[in-house]
């Protein structure tokens, strides 16, 4: 899907999937605020290319309708300087594709020493914060935190910590992006907890948090805390397709204007 093609491609896409142009903007409306107020006019008509609609949008619906988008010269130009703030270790990938196949969960006295200082350290490398020190400064106890860790053939690839008393999230990590996927679906499908506060450390994810029509409820120590049910969240179809490259454009070039607008997610708490 480019600029040029996009009439087609949309009308082809949303037809392919049995999508009246009722259905689709309603859908796209109620599942991200980038499309609030979209309507079956603005669909038809930017189906026959008498409207065109803004970047943005076009890779909101790309993303939507799981498309790579392919930008022209300007489009680059234009979006280039928020894919610099999409540069950061939470959403670097590896090559190795991995499947969980076992879940172990443990306490803070039963978790084995080494697999709690991997935690601790992984943590750390993908956010550069201190989750217990974030955890003290709530005067939580150590003694209510649980510990999912996820496993690949023996192998530690992924893990959740969080506050059975007040169900918040302090950790999530993995080692790929498609584990990170498996990990938030699991929290979705299996855990007896089905709604947590999170702490968000990206503030692009934050906003994307914030544009699926989630509130945030308060920040500290440049987090974001947002209360979150899995269950809805991964029905989302933009969160479905959150790890996708296309998807990450997408949540960063929207942040990217929101912050010049001084509208994004540090503005609104």
């Amino acid at each position: 899907m480019n600029r040029n093609d996009f009439p087609n491609e949309l009308k082809r896409l949303r037809e392919e999937r049995d999508l009246s142009q009722e259905d689709l903007a309603s859908l796209l409306a109620c599942s991200h605020r980038v499309f609030d107020g979209v309507n079956q006019v603005m669909i038809s008509k930017w189906e026959r290319g008498e409207t065109k609609t803004s970047l943005l949008r076009r890779l909101g619906i790309s993303n939507f309708l799981s498309q790579h988008y392919e930008y022209d010269s300007k489009e680059t130009e234009v979006i280039s300087p928020s894919v610099k703030l999409s540069e950061i270790p939470v959403n670097q990938d590896i090559s190795y594709s991995y499947a969980i196949d076992n879940v172990d969960s443990y306490t803070i006295k039963t978790i084995p020493s080494d697999s709690w200082n991997d935690i601790l350290s992984i943590h750390s490398k993908l956010y550069s914060v201190d989750f217990l020190k974030f955890y003290k400064a709530e005067h939580l106890s150590v003694d209510n935190l649980v510990i999912h860790i996820f496993y690949c053939k023996g192998l530690m690839v992924g893990h959740i910590v969080y506050d059975k008393k007040t169900s918040m999230l302090l950790s999530v990590g993995s080692i790929s992006l498609s584990i990170r996927q498996q990990v938030l679906q699991y929290m979705a499908e299996c855990m007896a907890k089905k709604s947590l506060i999170i702490p968000v450390h990206d503030p692009a994810m934050a906003q994307f948090l914030y544009d699926l029509y989630l509130e945030p409820k308060r920040s500290m120590f440049g987090l974001f805390l947002f209360t979150v049910d899995f269950a809805s969240l991964v029905s989302n179809p933009f969160y479905q397709n959150v790890s996708e490259v296309g998807g990450q454009s997408f949540r960063y070039f929207r942040y990217f204007s929101q912050k010049i607008k001084k509208k994004s997610i540090e503005f609104v708490l």
